[in-house]
Order: structure tokens, then C-alpha cells, then sequence
């Protein structure tokens, strides 16, 4: 697993407080049928503008090729949520490589499936996870709901049901609270990183 990128997430307030780093690693693995070159990862905190930075994600479906680990400073408050959108792509002329991060093209061409928008809590002084299927899609055929085909792919196979408006497609945990699967319909928020999530 090769870390892209380190950002720091800094709270507005500044209470004094002894508790560790709050840490959230997010995994990138390219969804299967799907095989993305470069994925968006647009980054927004409660308390700070969002941002984005994009990476190559190239590589073996179903396995972690990128990764970003995601800080929460010492005496932050851990409940802020922070939003996580990714967005996969064929190419963003980015050719550092899987695993590196690279500037993000002032356009964007066509994603090849709907982003996925996931929103989550850190646990106060741990470390979780938090897994993204790139371009993960789970049925219906047409984007809507996490569109595509089943498998992760948008061709071939039963389609699955869609997911609905609480839930989004091959990213975060599955309802059954283990780490979603490529082509499963998941929470869209994450409430408590430390209830929800398994530990790295």
C-alpha cells in the first residue's frame, strides 16, 4: 500500500486537551470491470474549505493501490464530520504512477461511473479505515443510485438493486458493519469511526 498524500485536518477550535492524533486512512482500490487510471479525492472538513488532490489508482481490481492518511490534530474535535468524494477517471494526465499524487487538470473530463460521496467521523485519539472501490457501481444501468452494472462493472451481469439515498455504492462499511464490498450499496455517513469502522 503506498501513501499518497498526508493532510493535516485542523479544527477551528483550540481547546487544551491531552488527547492523541485522531487518524482515518483511506484506500483506493480500482473496482472490478472498471479499471480507473486517476481518481479525484476532493477533501471537506467541517472547518476548512474543501480541496482536492488527484492520484493514480491503476492496478489490480479489488486491491489497494493508492492510499491518503487523513489527521485530525491533537485536542480536535473528532465528531467533525469530513467529507470524502471520489471520482474516477480514465486518465487526468497524471502519469506519476499508481499510488502518487499529481496536480488536478483545471477541467474534467467524463467520470467513468457517479462519485462517490461518503461523509465520516474520526474516533478521538485511533486510527481507522475507511475503504473506496473506484468506480464501484451497483445496478439499474443508468448512474442513478450508484448506477452500472453488477460486480462493480457497468457492463454485463444481473444487476443489483440500486442503492438508495442513504447509501452509496462499493465505499465505506456495508450494513452488515464489515468494510464495503465492490458492488454493495453502504452508508453514505459514517457516524462514529470508532463504532463503525474496523481497525487497519
Amino acid at each position: 500500500m503506498r501513501v499518497a498524500l498526508v493532510l493535516l485536518l485542523l479544527a477551528a477550535c483550540e481547546r487544551q486537551s491531552a488527547e492523541q492524533p485522531s487518524w482515518l486512512v483511506v484506500e483506493l482500490a480500482p473496482a472490478p470491470g472498471v479499471e480507473p487510471f486517476n481518481a479525484e479525492v476532493r477533501i471537506a472538513p467541517a472547518d476548512r474549505t474543501a480541496f482536492g488532490v488527484c492520484v493514480g489508482v491503476d492496478g489490480t481490481p479489488g486491491t489497494t493501490t493508492a492510499s491518503l492518511l487523513l489527521e485530525r490534530a491533537r485536542g480536535a474535535d473528532a465528531a467533525a464530520p469530513v467529507g470524502l468524494t471520489i471520482t474516477a477517471y480514465r486518465e487526468l494526465n497524471g502519469e506519476r504512477g499508481a499510488g502518487l499524487d499529481f496536480g488536478c487538470p483545471p477541467t474534467f473530463p467524463t467520470p467513468l461511473a457517479p462519485p462517490q460521496d461518503l461523509e465520516v467521523r474520526f474516533c478521538a485519539g485511533e486510527t481507522r479505515r475507511v475503504v473506496f472501490h473506484v468506480g464501484a457501481s451497483c445496478g439499474c444501468g443508468t448512474g442513478a443510485g450508484g448506477g452500472g452494472g453488477a460486480g462493480g462493472s457497468g457492463s454485463g451481469g444481473a444487476p443489483n438493486a440500486c442503492c438508495d439515498a442513504t447509501q452509496l455504492c462499493g465505499a465505506g462499511i456495508s450494513t452488515t458493519g464489515n468494510i464495503c464490498g465492490d458492488a454493495e450499496c453502504c452508508k453514505r455517513s459514517i457516524g462514529d469511526a470508532c463504532i463503525e469502522l474496523d481497525r487497519p
